[in-house]
């Protein structure tokens, strides 16, 4: 069923485009897993959740405060807040730069977030509108940062670097000169089974046509069971894998303070999603990818199952016949 109507907005300086046919998310009774805390999270503690009017969508708009028209979601504010609360602290960044309130006619007050944390899909209701398959979206503007200096060690070897070398405001004093600016958008896509495929957009701002503005990346929640709290032995097996992907070609760097990504930026030249999707298409290539990246991801009994659909989505969604534009 498509929405009973569509509501417009008063003090918003642009016209919204219509809402996508269906909601995220309708109004009414649902649950949410509380992401607040690790142990929450690690208990699949489910909370009561009563939506006051439904989630709606919007495939390009620009509000006051977005550096870039983009996807957004707009939601009554008593329900942003109520997800807010049970999502992971810092989850929908910040008021003015990733969320801000719009009203309607009748004066209801609602939200709008062009930022997507993960934790929306922990809501039973939310899931991607029929026709919206193809949805790409944002989920956070930050500093591109090397945490490991693993573009040292990679390019000249010193494998003398230890997980004491991260700095959590340290980036690398070259990671201009390599993209040409030092901010960037990660985006990301939702595929089937609940998986989900991501590239980083270097920000606008410093654009130069000399340098890739896209760039392929794994989500750091394949890796770490808490991207907020790594282990010691899982940093361990990040950096074997970046020298693996080294040995083959493909050279990577950390970032997960900022990101919560494995960023994967050349081989024999600078790589983009597009190429990067092409290279798994190549049997013999994506199994030393995938082989590499094994190191890394976490146990479990579905662990090859997971990366080979991870695989699977890049290519569908970035090969170069992919329905998939920026």
């Amino acid at each position: 069923m498509g929405l009973a109507y569509s509501p417009q907005f008063e003090n918003v300086d642009f016209d919204l485009v219509t809402p996508l046919p269906n909601p995220f998310a309708k109004a009414g009774k649902t649950t949410m897993r509380d992401n607040t805390s690790e142990q929450s999270r690690q208990a699949e503690i489910v909370q009561e959740l009563e939506l006051k009017e439904p989630i709606l969508g919007f495939r390009s708009v620009q509000l006051p405060g977005m550096t870039t028209a983009s996807t957004c979601l707009i939601m009554h504010k008593d329900d942003f807040e109520s997800i807010k609360a049970l999502a992971h602290p810092g989850a929908f960044g910040e008021e003015g730069k990733d969320y801000k309130m719009v009203k309607e006619t009748n004066a209801t007050p609602w939200m709008a977030t062009w930022k997507f944390p993960g934790d929306l899909f922990d809501i039973k209701s939310f899931d991607l509108p029929q026709g919206a398959s193809d949805l790409r979206m944002p989920v956070g503007e930050y500093e591109v940062q090397d945490e490991f200096h693993s573009l040292e060690f990679v390019e000249d070897d010193l494998l003398e670097k230890t997980t004491k070398s991260i700095k959590s405001n340290g980036i690398w004093s070259n990671m201009e000169n390599l993209f040409g600016r030092t901010k960037a958008t990660k985006w990301k896509r939702q595929m089937g089974d609940n998986q989900v495929v991501h590239e980083l957009v270097m920000s606008d701002s410093q654009k130069d046509s000399d340098y890739p503005n896209r760039i392929p990346a794994l989500s750091t929640s394949y890796i770490l069971k808490d991207f907020n709290k790594p282990t010691e032995d899982e940093l361990e097996k990040v950096k074997e894998t970046i020298m693996a992907l080294k040995e083959i070609g493909i050279y990577a760097f950390w970032n997960n303070i900022e990101h919560h990504c494995l960023v994967f930026y050349k081989d024999n030249e600078r790589l983009t999603p597009m190429r990067f999707a092409e290279l798994l298409k190549d049997q013999n290539k994506r199994k030393e990818i995938v082989d590499a990246l094994h190191i890394c991801v976490k146990p479990g009994a579905t662990k090859a199952y997971i990366m080979e659909k991870w695989a699977d989505d890049y290519i569908e969604a970035f090969a170069q016949n992919a329905n998939y534009d920026m």
